[in-house]
Protein backbone atom coordinates (compact mmCIF):
# COMPACT_ATOMS: atom_id res chain seq x y z
CA UNK A 1 0.00 0.00 0.00
CA UNK A 2 2.92 2.31 0.66
CA UNK A 3 4.18 1.62 -2.87
CA UNK A 4 0.75 2.63 -4.21
CA UNK A 5 0.82 5.92 -2.32
CA UNK A 6 -1.59 4.96 0.46
CA UNK A 7 -0.94 7.07 3.55
CA UNK A 8 -3.82 6.22 5.91
CA UNK A 9 -5.49 2.88 6.67
CA UNK A 10 -8.34 1.66 8.82
CA UNK A 11 -7.92 -1.43 10.97
CA UNK A 12 -10.88 -3.74 10.35
CA UNK A 13 -13.11 -4.93 13.21
CA UNK A 14 -14.79 -8.16 14.27
CA UNK A 15 -16.82 -8.74 17.39
CA UNK A 16 -14.94 -11.82 18.64
CA UNK A 17 -11.46 -10.33 18.43
CA UNK A 18 -8.92 -11.10 21.14
CA UNK A 19 -8.47 -8.72 24.05
CA UNK A 20 -4.95 -8.18 22.70
CA UNK A 21 -6.32 -6.56 19.54
CA UNK A 22 -9.42 -4.92 20.99
CA UNK A 23 -7.81 -1.54 21.86
CA UNK A 24 -6.45 -1.22 18.32
CA UNK A 25 -9.24 -2.36 16.01
CA UNK A 26 -11.44 0.12 14.14
CA UNK A 27 -8.91 2.96 14.37
CA UNK A 28 -7.14 5.00 11.71
CA UNK A 29 -3.37 4.63 11.23
CA UNK A 30 -0.69 6.22 9.11
CA UNK A 31 1.85 4.27 7.08
CA UNK A 32 4.45 7.06 7.13
CA UNK A 33 4.91 7.34 10.90
CA UNK A 34 2.96 10.59 11.31
CA UNK A 35 0.29 11.78 13.70
CA UNK A 36 -2.60 14.02 12.70
CA UNK A 37 -6.30 14.55 12.08
CA UNK A 38 -8.23 14.14 8.84
CA UNK A 39 -10.48 16.82 7.33
CA UNK A 40 -13.44 14.95 8.80
CA UNK A 41 -11.99 15.12 12.32
CA UNK A 42 -10.65 11.56 12.65
CA UNK A 43 -7.33 11.36 14.46
CA UNK A 44 -4.63 8.94 13.35
CA UNK A 45 -1.31 7.63 14.66
CA UNK A 46 1.53 5.50 13.24
CA UNK A 47 0.60 1.88 12.57
CA UNK A 48 3.72 0.84 14.48
CA UNK A 49 2.06 1.93 17.74
CA UNK A 50 -0.55 -0.83 17.31
CA UNK A 51 1.77 -3.48 15.85
CA UNK A 52 4.91 -3.18 17.98
CA UNK A 53 3.35 -4.10 21.32
CA UNK A 54 5.76 -6.19 23.44
CA UNK A 55 4.65 -9.55 24.76
CA UNK A 56 6.70 -11.88 26.96
CA UNK A 57 5.94 -15.62 27.11
CA UNK A 58 6.09 -17.73 30.26
CA UNK A 59 9.41 -19.07 28.98
CA UNK A 60 10.81 -15.54 28.93
CA UNK A 61 10.82 -15.03 25.14
CA UNK A 62 9.83 -11.55 23.98
CA UNK A 63 7.83 -10.81 20.83
CA UNK A 64 6.12 -7.84 19.26
CA UNK A 65 2.59 -9.19 19.24
CA UNK A 66 -0.03 -6.48 18.93
CA UNK A 67 -2.39 -5.85 16.02
CA UNK A 68 -1.62 -8.14 13.05
CA UNK A 69 0.29 -10.45 15.42
CA UNK A 70 0.00 -14.22 15.86
CA UNK A 71 -3.34 -15.64 14.56
CA UNK A 72 -4.73 -12.13 14.05
CA UNK A 73 -7.66 -11.92 11.61
CA UNK A 74 -7.66 -8.14 11.16
CA UNK A 75 -6.79 -6.46 7.88
CA UNK A 76 -5.94 -2.95 6.75
CA UNK A 77 -8.33 -0.91 4.60
CA UNK A 78 -7.08 2.13 2.62
CA UNK A 79 -8.67 5.35 3.87
CA UNK A 80 -10.85 7.49 1.61
CA UNK A 81 -12.25 10.93 2.32
CA UNK A 82 -15.76 10.97 3.82
CA UNK A 83 -15.46 7.25 4.45
CA UNK A 84 -17.27 5.83 7.47
CA UNK A 85 -15.05 4.01 10.00
CA UNK A 86 -15.48 0.24 10.47
CA UNK A 87 -18.28 -0.83 12.80
CA UNK A 88 -17.27 -0.60 16.44
CA UNK A 89 -18.04 -2.95 19.33
CA UNK A 90 -18.11 -2.47 23.07
CA UNK A 91 -15.73 -4.37 25.30
CA UNK A 92 -18.66 -6.31 26.78
CA UNK A 93 -19.74 -7.45 23.31
CA UNK A 94 -16.19 -8.46 22.47
CA UNK A 95 -15.63 -10.38 25.71
CA UNK A 96 -18.90 -12.31 25.28
CA UNK A 97 -18.17 -13.19 21.64
CA UNK A 98 -14.57 -14.11 22.43
CA UNK A 99 -15.64 -16.47 25.22
CA UNK A 100 -18.10 -18.15 22.84
CA UNK A 101 -15.29 -18.51 20.32
CA UNK A 102 -13.07 -20.17 22.94
CA UNK A 103 -15.89 -22.54 23.90
CA UNK A 104 -16.51 -23.44 20.27
CA UNK A 105 -12.82 -24.19 19.66
CA UNK A 106 -12.69 -26.32 22.82
CA UNK A 107 -15.65 -28.40 21.62
CA UNK A 108 -13.97 -28.89 18.24
CA UNK A 109 -10.75 -30.07 19.88
CA UNK A 110 -12.57 -32.58 22.10
CA UNK A 111 -14.39 -34.09 19.10
CA UNK A 112 -11.08 -34.45 17.27
CA UNK A 113 -9.46 -36.11 20.28
CA UNK A 114 -12.19 -38.74 20.46
CA UNK A 115 -11.84 -39.45 16.73
CA UNK A 116 -8.06 -39.60 17.00
CA UNK A 117 -8.35 -42.11 19.86
CA UNK A 118 -10.62 -44.28 17.72
CA UNK A 119 -8.19 -44.23 14.80
CA UNK A 120 -5.25 -45.01 17.08
CA UNK A 121 -6.98 -48.13 18.39
CA UNK A 122 -7.00 -49.48 14.84
CA UNK A 123 -3.23 -49.85 15.08
CA UNK A 124 -3.04 -52.05 18.21
CA UNK A 125 -3.99 -55.59 19.16
CA UNK A 126 -6.34 -56.93 21.84
CA UNK A 127 -8.79 -54.06 21.47
CA UNK A 128 -12.04 -54.55 23.37
CA UNK A 129 -14.98 -55.46 21.13
CA UNK A 130 -16.92 -52.35 20.16
CA UNK A 131 -14.35 -49.93 21.59
CA UNK A 132 -13.68 -48.24 18.24
CA UNK A 133 -17.33 -48.02 17.17
CA UNK A 134 -18.27 -46.70 20.61
CA UNK A 135 -15.74 -43.88 20.27
CA UNK A 136 -17.06 -42.91 16.84
CA UNK A 137 -20.61 -42.99 18.25
CA UNK A 138 -19.47 -40.69 21.06
CA UNK A 139 -17.94 -38.33 18.49
CA UNK A 140 -21.23 -38.20 16.58
CA UNK A 141 -23.14 -37.27 19.74
CA UNK A 142 -20.58 -34.59 20.53
CA UNK A 143 -20.91 -33.26 16.98
CA UNK A 144 -24.70 -33.01 17.34
CA UNK A 145 -24.23 -31.03 20.57
CA UNK A 146 -21.64 -28.86 18.80
CA UNK A 147 -24.06 -28.06 15.95
CA UNK A 148 -26.79 -27.15 18.46
CA UNK A 149 -24.37 -24.86 20.32
CA UNK A 150 -23.57 -23.07 17.06
CA UNK A 151 -27.25 -22.64 16.15
CA UNK A 152 -28.18 -21.41 19.64
CA UNK A 153 -25.37 -18.83 19.59
CA UNK A 154 -25.70 -17.75 15.94
CA UNK A 155 -22.29 -19.12 14.99
CA UNK A 156 -21.07 -21.01 11.94
CA UNK A 157 -20.39 -24.70 12.62
CA UNK A 158 -16.85 -25.35 11.39
CA UNK A 159 -17.21 -29.11 10.94
CA UNK A 160 -13.94 -29.34 9.03
CA UNK A 161 -12.10 -28.46 12.25
CA UNK A 162 -13.39 -31.67 13.86
CA UNK A 163 -12.24 -33.96 11.06
CA UNK A 164 -9.18 -36.21 11.15
CA UNK A 165 -7.68 -36.43 7.68
CA UNK A 166 -6.21 -39.59 6.15
CA UNK A 167 -2.75 -38.04 6.44
CA UNK A 168 -3.30 -37.39 10.15
CA UNK A 169 -4.57 -40.92 10.70
CA UNK A 170 -1.42 -42.32 9.10
CA UNK A 171 0.81 -40.00 11.11
CA UNK A 172 -0.93 -40.80 14.39
CA UNK A 173 -0.67 -44.54 13.81
CA UNK A 174 3.05 -44.14 13.15
CA UNK A 175 3.27 -42.08 16.33
CA UNK A 176 1.62 -44.97 18.17
CA UNK A 177 4.71 -47.03 17.28
CA UNK A 178 7.23 -44.55 18.61
CA UNK A 179 8.52 -43.89 22.13
CA UNK A 180 9.13 -40.15 22.48
CA UNK A 181 10.74 -40.02 25.93
CA UNK A 182 13.70 -41.90 27.34
CA UNK A 183 12.39 -44.99 29.12
CA UNK A 184 14.11 -45.64 32.41
CA UNK A 185 14.38 -48.78 34.52
CA UNK A 186 13.30 -47.35 37.87
CA UNK A 187 15.19 -49.94 39.88
CA UNK A 188 18.59 -49.09 38.34
CA UNK A 189 18.06 -45.71 36.69
CA UNK A 190 19.43 -47.14 33.44
CA UNK A 191 17.99 -45.83 30.17
CA UNK A 192 16.66 -48.90 28.39
CA UNK A 193 14.98 -47.19 25.45
CA UNK A 194 16.11 -43.94 23.85
CA UNK A 195 13.69 -41.26 22.76
CA UNK A 196 12.43 -41.78 19.21
CA UNK A 197 13.11 -45.53 19.12
CA UNK A 198 10.96 -47.25 16.50
CA UNK A 199 8.89 -50.19 17.74
CA UNK A 200 8.26 -53.09 15.37
CA UNK A 201 5.06 -54.16 17.08
CA UNK A 202 2.75 -52.47 19.57
CA UNK A 203 0.17 -54.21 21.74
CA UNK A 204 -2.43 -52.74 24.07
CA UNK A 205 -2.06 -54.74 27.29
CA UNK A 206 -4.56 -53.10 29.62
CA UNK A 207 -6.54 -49.93 30.14
CA UNK A 208 -8.88 -47.88 27.98
CA UNK A 209 -10.03 -49.87 24.96
CA UNK A 210 -8.51 -53.17 26.17
CA UNK A 211 -10.20 -56.29 27.50
CA UNK A 212 -8.12 -56.10 30.67
CA UNK A 213 -8.60 -53.35 33.25
CA UNK A 214 -5.67 -51.08 34.07
CA UNK A 215 -4.96 -51.80 37.74
CA UNK A 216 -1.33 -50.82 38.33
CA UNK A 217 -1.52 -49.27 41.80
CA UNK A 218 1.54 -47.10 41.30
CA UNK A 219 0.09 -45.49 38.20
CA UNK A 220 -3.36 -45.09 39.67
CA UNK A 221 -1.82 -41.88 40.97
CA UNK A 222 -2.20 -39.19 38.26
CA UNK A 223 1.46 -39.19 37.24
CA UNK A 224 0.65 -38.64 33.58
CA UNK A 225 -1.82 -35.84 34.19
CA UNK A 226 -5.29 -35.85 32.67
CA UNK A 227 -7.79 -38.56 33.53
CA UNK A 228 -6.34 -41.83 34.98
CA UNK A 229 -9.29 -43.67 33.44
CA UNK A 230 -7.63 -43.04 30.07
CA UNK A 231 -4.29 -44.59 31.02
CA UNK A 232 -3.08 -47.58 29.02
CA UNK A 233 -0.37 -50.14 29.53
CA UNK A 234 1.40 -50.86 26.25
CA UNK A 235 4.11 -53.20 25.02
CA UNK A 236 6.24 -53.28 21.90
CA UNK A 237 9.21 -55.05 20.35
CA UNK A 238 12.41 -53.20 19.44
CA UNK A 239 14.40 -54.53 16.49
CA UNK A 240 12.68 -57.93 16.86
CA UNK A 241 14.73 -58.54 20.01
CA UNK A 242 13.72 -56.56 23.10
CA UNK A 243 10.26 -56.29 24.58
CA UNK A 244 9.52 -52.92 26.16
CA UNK A 245 6.50 -51.95 28.29
CA UNK A 246 5.28 -48.47 29.16
CA UNK A 247 2.28 -46.50 30.44
CA UNK A 248 0.66 -43.65 28.52
CA UNK A 249 -2.50 -41.59 28.58
CA UNK A 250 -5.34 -42.04 26.13
CA UNK A 251 -4.23 -39.19 23.87
CA UNK A 252 -0.82 -40.78 23.22
CA UNK A 253 0.83 -37.45 23.90
CA UNK A 254 2.92 -38.41 26.91
CA UNK A 255 4.96 -41.48 27.75
CA UNK A 256 5.70 -42.30 31.36
CA UNK A 257 9.25 -43.30 32.23
CA UNK A 258 8.57 -46.81 33.47
CA UNK A 259 9.85 -49.84 31.63
CA UNK A 260 12.00 -52.92 31.40
CA UNK A 261 13.44 -55.08 28.60
CA UNK A 262 13.96 -58.77 28.13
CA UNK A 263 15.33 -60.97 25.35
CA UNK A 264 12.81 -62.65 23.07
CA UNK A 265 13.35 -65.10 20.27
CA UNK A 266 13.57 -63.72 16.75
CA UNK A 267 10.81 -64.83 14.41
Amino acid sequence: MRANGVKLVWASTHVDCSLRCFPWQGKLYSLDGTYGTTATGVSYQPLENAVNVPYTTKAGKRYMNGLLGFNCRHRLIPYKDEQQPPKGYTKAQTVKAYQLDLQQRAMEREIRRVKERAHLLKGVEDVQDGAISNLFAEARKMTEAYRKFCVDNNRVAMIYRTQVTVEEQTYNQRRQHTVYNDVVDKSTGEIVTRAGTHLDKVRLVAGEGARKEFNDREYKQPQLGGNPLHYRKMSGIINHVDTVHWVQDGRVNKIEEKDYTKQVKKK
